[in-house]
This record gives structure tokens, C-alpha cells and sequence, in this order.
């Protein structure tokens, strides 16, 4: 252990004999009121019900368990009539991630009467704290035993612990974020755009371009013919179509008529489509008739794009006029929800107006940028993909249709079209980065800003992207699809050698961001607590649910800060210089014979390893007996062994946080939207089937590419690759590797070696959506 280092500190508000005429009226001492004190400051810094104190000596540990009603008279009362007054010497722990309770003590607080005050002597392992850290801590110690002793029947829970300076710093100074803006609908916006330049690109696809002017009047016409079927204010629209100009000019069009739109991605099963329309109340459904079969959906009115193309282009090409104002809906986009349905949500054009319009001022966008459509119109990344290069005169590039995870022709789209701007989730640039390495394509792209959101992004990310292209700027985004697509930002330069994943970053124009406790009060600097988010962004809530609108959007007020706000349900702390950094998700709390364990906290341990990219931690369960399982992906080049990683581990967690077992992957599973999918994580040492010497070569080269991407030894021909751990960006590269006649649906209904040679062989498999 890191040898101890020591500092005095002196708190104005500790007066003796305030505290000891507190403790009198209420028949206790001092110590016992400065010991619960220090117990409940651990309680509000960790959340953890049972608090442990070492006070003096081991016949003198006292032992609290915290309720939702404890306040500092039960507290004193259920202290053990053994505990008698003590030198005020107290053995706690507090780590650097969040005040954690252990067996071993690296802090040691020492109390003294000096001058009617208490001083302290602090003593600690600078491996797990820093003198900041604590000197905060000190003073919400001071503050918290003022608030005890003045309100000693009132919830602890509720008690301040922010000094002043603290409340104007966390809740005003971090999200003064408000900057006049001009509120519009979006199609308001396009059109003046299509006004001042309507021969400027506006989309482009397969070499063919579609100007301002052309896109502008296609979805008015478009806007007028849904206008006859009564589509106006108040109405939802379906679409479900492919990458196609008329994606775009659907969108516009039905907000021009004064809809909002519901995006579905063609590729998803009948039954979720189905119950999608029917969330969404949608009165009609644009799509293509190999898409989406009218006979399927009498839950809404399907309108075949082919058979009613004539019909619209007898229609008027002028602005339409219907009534339509910044607070209606723009669109009602889906998440899924922890019962199994689709979660639909209500955004109005105002919120994402606002974050349209800040992210083109952040990026300079301009009438010569380029954007690729990577992401599913159902994913909301999307949303600026389509539409917000457009606002600023820049144009949208889609893929071919059906090739939109081929990663040869978006890197060809990439360089023949100067493609300036990059929006994806980290694995599918990595999954690109990766494929061009195997490749041994050593040219440049064109991008001159990477955003990057949707999941943890890898630490090394940025310079891989930078150094294929030189000069760019790398920005991490995140949020929720309940607040407009993007909330925080943070502009990436020099990444610290100590960071275990790119910070979260801070509030973006006209949004605000807290991070509260579990009862809903703002959590010190440094300490971990839920991400809330509010502003101008925030949907209108979840459409016509209002059961799940009330669990997950919350009227709050502290002090004379007043906020709606979206519960996000993710781990959070504030970094010293307001900065958020993302920490895990509330729900992946477990407990372990008993202890309870956050995962995300096992996590950041594990990424904190050498060698170590990304790691995720589950439990997996046997029988009675619950275990964590740790998933780790080395870094390029590396070489990590499980036992050296559990063994380094032993030295940062207790033994009962280190996993059980853990297994090395190329990759962490994903899904159809680039995020980590732990239904997928295989099972460890689950047996591997065995080489089978009867492969012809055509399976051999199938199986060859799977080896190194999976990092097996062997593969049977028989063998799931879906089970053995290849997720969509594994198929992805492995798609690209294999055969360029191979597309996504071949590698979907052909999970195994043999399947997919034999799809080879046959030729290309007949083209639509398996249903």
C-alpha cells in the first residue's frame, strides 16, 4: 500500500459548544453525535443502507442501517448501549470513484478541541483519495452535522450537505446555458433554406442529386395530398420505407402538413411494426409494398408510395399553410421499454429544433458539408443525419439501398462525395477503422468533425479516427431520445493516459443537466447519483402513456431552482470542472450473497487494467449461487490473460467484486443500433464445437475470417456463430471480408459456416425483409 499522507484542516462552522448544547437536548454526547454524523455522510455518499464505523477500537465500532425515515434521533437511539464515550478517532473509507465502506480504512479522521472548535487531522492512502476530494468532503461534513443537529426529527435523507458556494456552482454556474433562439418548426426552416438556394445539393444518392428546390416542392406536394386523407395538427404519420430521397421528402412532407411523423425501420418484424402503429395511433402508414403488406395492418392505413406516386405529383408545389406551431409534435420515435413493448415518445420540433440548429453552430456547418446516413431512421442519432446538415445548406449522402453496412461502399461514399461530417455509435467507426487496417488502406478521409455517440467510447477511438483523418475534431454527445436526441457535448483533445472512457462532457445550448441522490437531492462534486436532464429539449413525454410519463419525467425544485425533468436512469458524477462523466446504469445494481454490487463500478476497475479496451461485467446465475462474469476486449496488440486480470483486480476491489470467471472477446456484442447487447455476451468456457477436417475450401476461407474476428482456434461447419459471440459489427466485417455478393439478410438467415457457403455457391439470396 501507497505510503499515508496526512493534512489538518479547520471548518468555521464546527463550534463545540453549539454541537454539545445540540447533543444535551438530546441526551446523547458529542461523540456519538460527530459518529452518526460521519456515518450518514458515507449514507448520502454511497447510498449504502448499512454503514460501518470504527471508532477508537473494535470494542467501539458502531454499525447504522439507514431507512427512508432514519433521522439523527433514531439514529442515536439505535446505537448499541455499549457505546460509550471515546477519543474522537473515527477508520472510514473513501475511494476516488465514490465513498465506498471496507474493511480496510484508507482515510482515518481525527477530532480535537481547539478554541471552542473541533479541528481534524486527516490521514489517508493517496492511491485512493486526493486532498480535494476530502477537503470537500470535511466541509459537507460541517454542513450536514449543522443540519442534523438543528433538524434532528427531520429524514436525512433530505438534509443539505451543499455549502452555498457549492449550490450556486453545481446548479447555476454549470448550466447557464441559455441563448436566445428564434423558436421554428423544422420544414419552416428547410424551406427558407430551399428559398435562398434551391439548385444547392440537398441529397444525393447512387450519383443522382436532388436540389433544395426539388426536395422542397416534393414534399409539399406530398404535404397537400395527405392533407385530402385528413392528415393535420394533432395526427400521426407512419413511415416505413428504405434509405431513399423519399425518406426525406416523407418526413418533410408530413410535418408540412402539420403532422408528426413516426419513423419505422422496414427491417424490424410484422408484429413489432404492428405494435408500433398502434402506440403511435397512427392514422396512415407510407411505404413500399415489399415492405409493409396492407393486409398486415388493420391497425392502420397503408398507402404504397408506387400506387399512389401519380396521385401526389398532380398536387401543388407551394408551401403549404396548415397550422402548425414550434410547441406541437415533430415526430413519435420508439425505445424499447423493460417490459418487452416499444416505448413510444412524443418530440416537439421546438427541442429538437434547438439541438439541430446548436450542433451545426458548433460544427460550422455549411453549404459545402457532407453527411453519410448511417444510422436507422427508428434510432434518433438519425434525426441529425437527415435533417440538420440540410438547415445550414449542407447535403445528406444515403447509401444504396441494401448496402448500408456494406464498409467498403461508405468509405468509397466517404471519399467520392468530400463527406465532411461523421455521425454514428463508436463501434460502427471502429468497425470501419478496423476494416480499412485489414484492408491495409493506409488513405485519408475527408471528415473534418467525427460525432460519436450512443454508447462507451473507447479511449483510443479518437486518435485511430484522427490519424485517418488529419486535422479533424473528435466530439462525444450524449443524451436521451426523451430529450431531443443530444444533451452534452464534449470536444475531445489530448486523451489522458488515465481515463477509463471519454468523458460525458457538459450541458449543450438551452439544456441543463443535474445529477440528484435517490431522494432526489444534487449530489457533491465527485460523488455518484443519477443523470437528470431538463430544458428546452425535454419531450413532451411518452404519447398517450401517462403511467410511464410520471415514472420517468418529474417536477423538481431545490432552492429557488425549479425543473421538469427526464430520470435517465444513468450513473453519473460531476468531474472539479463541471464536466459530467458517465459511470453505468442504475439497474445493473446486483448483489452478491447478500452484498450489494454496482457493476459499473466493476467495470471501470476492469478498463483501468493494462491492455484492457472495454469491459462489461454480468452475473450469471447457477442454480442458487449468483457469480459475476467479466467480459474484457484487449487493446490492439495486446495480450491479456484472465488470471492476470482477476489478480490485478484483487488489488483495486474487494475479493467479492472481483469476477469469478472472465472471458476475452474481439468485440462486445451489439444491436441493430451499434449498442451493447448483454443478451448476447456468450457463456464462458462453454464448449466449442471442434474443426471439422471435412470443410471444403469455400467453408475453410468462411471459416478462416470468423477465427481471427471471433479470436477462436476452430470453428465447425455447424457451429452458431451468433452464440459464440458474433454480433452485428462482427457479421459486419466479416460481410466485408468474405464476399462482396454477400449482404446483410445472408448473413442474418445464415448463422452458420456451412449457410453461408452454401449461400455462395447458390448466388445471391432474392433480395427484401425476412419476416
Amino acid at each position: 500500500m501507497a505510503a499515508r499522507q496526512s493534512f489538518d484542516g479547520l471548518m468555521e462552522k464546527l463550534q463545540v459548544s453549539r454541537l454539545q448544547d445540540r447533543a444535551a437536548q438530546l441526551h446523547t454526547d458529542l461523540d456519538r453525535v460527530l459518529r452518526v454524523g460521519l456515518a450518514t455522510l458515507l449514507h448520502r455518499y454511497t447510498g449504502q443502507e448499512v454503514v460501518h464505523i470504527a471508532a477508537g477500537g473494535s470494542s467501539l465500532d458502531s454499525s447504522l442501517t439507514y431507512r427512508p425515515d432514519s433521522t439523527l434521533r433514531t439514529l442515536l437511539e439505535s446505537m448499541c448501549e455499549s457505546d460509550r464515550p471515546s477519543p474522537i478517532l473515527f477508520g472510514v473509507n473513501m475511494s476516488a470513484h465514490t465513498l465506498k465502506d471496507r474493511p480496510e480504512h484508507a482515510l482515518m479522521v481525527g477530532l480535537t478541541e481547539e478554541e471552542d472548535r473541533l479541528k481534524w487531522h486527516l490521514r489517508f492512502d493517496p492511491a485512493h483519495l486526493d486532498a480535494e476530494l476530502l477537503q470537500r468532503a470535511m466541509t459537507h461534513y460541517a454542513v450536514l452535522l449543522d443540519s442534523l443537529t438543528t433538524a434532528p426529527d427531520a429524514a436525512v435523507g433530505h438534509l443539505g450537505l451543499l455549502s452555498e458556494a457549492e449550490r450556486e456552482t453545481m446548479l447555476t454556474r454549470w448550466n447557464d446555458t441559455t441563448v436566445p433562439v428564434e423558436e421554428r418548426c423544422i420544414h419552416e426552416h428547410f424551406q427558407l433554406t430551399a428559398a435562398a438556394a434551391p439548385d444547392a445539393p440537398a441529397l444525393i444518392q447512387d450519383d443522382l442529386l436532388h436540389t433544395f428546390g426539388m426536395v422542397n416542392a416534393e414534399a409539399n406536394r406530398l404535404a397537400h395530398f395527405l392533407a385530402g386523407y385528413g392528415v393535420a395538427s394533432g395526427i400521426q404519420v407512419g413511415i416505413c420505407l428504405e434509405r431513399s430521397p423519399e425518406l426525406l421528402v416523407a418526413m418533410l412532407g408530413v410535418m408540412k402538413a402539420g403532422a408528426a411523423y413516426v419513423p419505422i425501420d422496414p427491417e424490424q418484424p410484422t408484429q413489432r411494426m404492428r405494435e408500433m402503429v398502434t402506440a403511435a395511433d397512427c392514422l396512415l402508414t407510407l411505404t413500399r409494398g415489399h415492405l409493409m403488406s396492407p393486409a398486415d395492418f388493420a391497425e392502420t392505413q397503408v398507402l404504397v408510395w408506387d400506387e399512389v406516386r401519380d396521385q401526389i405529383a398532380t398536387q401543388p408545389t407551394r408551401n403549404p399553410t396548415a397550422p402548425v406551431s414550434p410547441t406541437d409534435l415533430c415526430y413519435v420515435i420508439f425505445t424499447s421499454g423493460s417490459s418487452g413493448n416499444p416505448k413510444p415518445i412524443a418530440i416537439r420540433h421546438r427541442g429538437v429544433y434547438n439541438n439541430l440548429l446548436d450542433l451545426n453552430d458548433l460544427l460550422a456547418i455549411g453549404e459545402h458539408d457532407r453527411i453519410v446516413n448511417v444510422s436507422s431512421q427508428g434510432f434518433d442519432m438519425s434525426v441529425y443525419e437527415l435533417l440538420g446538415l440540410c438547415l445550414n445548406g449542407g447535403a445528406v449522402v444515403l447509401p444504396s439501398v441494401g448496402r448500408q453496412r456494406d464498409l467498403a461502399h461508405l468509405v468509397d461514399l466517404l471519399r467520392r462525395h468530400a463527406v465532411t461530417v461523421w455521425s454514428s455509435t463508436p463501434s460502427l467507426l471502429g468497425a470501419i477503422l478496423n476494416d480499412l487496417d485489414y484492408r491495409g488502406d493506409d488513405g485519408t478521409l475527408p471528415i473534418r468533425f467525427f460525432m460519436i455517440a450512443g454508447d462507451w467510447i473507447p479511449t483510443d477511438l479518437p486518435d485511430r479516427a484522427r490519424r485517418r483523418a488529419p486535422g479533424a475534431a473528435f466530439v462525444a454527445l450524449g443524451g436521451a431520445t426523451e430529450a431531443s436526441v443530444y444533451s452534452t457535448y464534449f470536444q475531445v483533445g489530448a486523451v489522458d493516459p488515465a481515463w477509463t472512457s471519454i468523458p460525458y462532457g457538459v450541458p449543450m445550448r438551452n439544456q441543463r443537466a443535474y445529477i440528484l441522490d435517490k431522494n432526489d437531492q444534487p449530489v457533491p462534486c465527485g460523488v455518484a447519483g443519477e443523470l437528470h436532464l431538463a430544458g428546452m429539449g425535454l419531450a413532451q413525454g411518452y404519447f398517450r402513456r401517462p403511467d410511464l410519463t410520471a415514472e420517468r419525467f418529474i417536477d423538481w425544485s431545490f432552492g429557488s431552482t425549479a425543473e421538469r425533468l427526464y430520470r435517465t436512469g444513468d450513473l453519473a458524477r460531476y468531474r472539479s470542472d463541471g464536466g459530467i462523466e458517465l459511470l453505468g446504469r442504475l439497474d445493473f445494481q446486483v448483489k452478491i450473497n447478500g452484498i450489494r454490487v454496482e457493476l459499473g463500478e466493476v467495470e471501470k476497475a476492469l478498463r483501468g487494467l493494462t491492455g484492457v479496451r472495454e469491459a462489461v461485467v454480468v452475473v450469471r446465475q447457477a442454480g442458487a449461487t449468483a457469480r459475476l462474469v467479466g467480459y474484457v476486449v484487449p487493446e490492439a496488440d495486446a495480450v491479456v490473460d484472465p488470471d492476470v486480470l482477476r489478480a490485478d483486480l484483487m488489488r483495486v476491489l474487494p475479493r467479492y467484486m472481483v469476477p469469478g470467471a472472465i472471458a476475452i472477446l474481439p468485440e462486445l456484442p451489439l444491436n441493430m443500433h451499434g449498442k451493447l447487447d448483454r443478451n448476447l455476451l456468450p457463456v464462458p468456457e462453454a464448449e466449442r464445437s471442434e474443426f471439422a477436417a471435412s470443410m471444403d475450401e469455400t467453408e475453410q476461407r468462411i471459416a478462416a475470417v470468423f477465427e481471427e474476428l471471433l479470436d477462436v482456434e476452430s470453428l465447425a461447419r455447424n457451429a452458431s456463430l451468433i452464440e459464440l459471440g458474433a454480433d452485428s459489427m462482427i457479421m459486419l466485417q466479416a460481410m466485408s471480408r468474405i464476399d462482396s455478393h454477400l449482404d446483410w439478410q445472408d448473413m442474418l438467415e445464415s448463422p452458420t459456416i456451412a449457410e453461408l457457403a452454401e449461400r455462395l455457391r447458390t448466388g445471391p439470396a432474392s433480395r427484401g425483409v425476412s419476416r
